[in-house]
């Protein structure tokens, strides 16, 4: 077999990314801060697309067996745990590995402003606290204050509760992974160990 082309790679990312964000969403409440940070960052442009793009989170709502605007409330409150992390870690707040260079973080600077813009949402105050949360987080990271800070002090802390979201998992949600969910994944994983052994 010869080697994948760089669309294939980026498709085959995309998939992961997507399988990645589905499982993230139906277990984000039984994760600890830290892991759900580590999680959600590896997903983040997906938490985004979900937001952003209907089709996007109809196909994580095929995946898990969950309606589409359930998937797009639970995508907002994963990126608003983030943005008002315990830590005030800014890289954590825009969703941005540790490494991150300025260039990125602008660009993730811009694509969460676009969503949270208070001009978009008129009279609501939430919006105005996203954004200002948004860019301090920018701010900092510009400024080389941006610091990973993944172990808190205090793992049993209580989540800082973004302005207006309950974190109590309310609508009859349910956050239990669906077996075919987990069946897919190993379906893709074995696949792509597939791939890079016959490479």
């Amino acid at each position: 077999m010869g080697k994948l082309s760089n669309s294939a790679y980026r498709t085959r990312d995309r998939e992961y990314n997507l399988l990645l964000a589905s499982g993230l969403l139906c277990s984000y409440g039984r994760s600890t801060p830290d892991e759900l940070y580590r999680k959600a960052i590896k997903c983040f442009e997906v938490l985004i697309d979900i937001l952003e793009d209907t089709a996007t989170a109809e196909h994580i709502a095929a995946l898990t067996g969950r309606p589409a605007t359930a998937v797009q409330d639970s995508a907002r409150t994963i990126i608003d745990l983030l943005l008002f992390n315990k830590g005030a870690d800014p890289s954590v707040s825009l969703g941005l590995p540790e490494n991150t260079d300025r260039a990125e973080a602008t660009r993730r600077w811009k694509r969460l402003m676009v969503l949270y813009h208070p001009d978009r949402y008129p009279d609501n105050h939430e919006y105005e606290e996203k954004a200002k949360k948004i860019n301090e987080a920018h701010e900092k990271l510009q400024q080389g204050g941006g610091k990973r800070v993944y172990a808190l002090p205090d793992q049993t802390a209580a989540w800082s509760e973004p302005p207006g979201l309950p974190l109590s998992d309310s609508g009859g949600v349910s956050r239990r992974v669906p077996v075919f969910v987990l069946a897919l994944a190993l379906f893709v994983l074995v696949i792509t160990l597939w791939l890079f052994i016959s490479i």
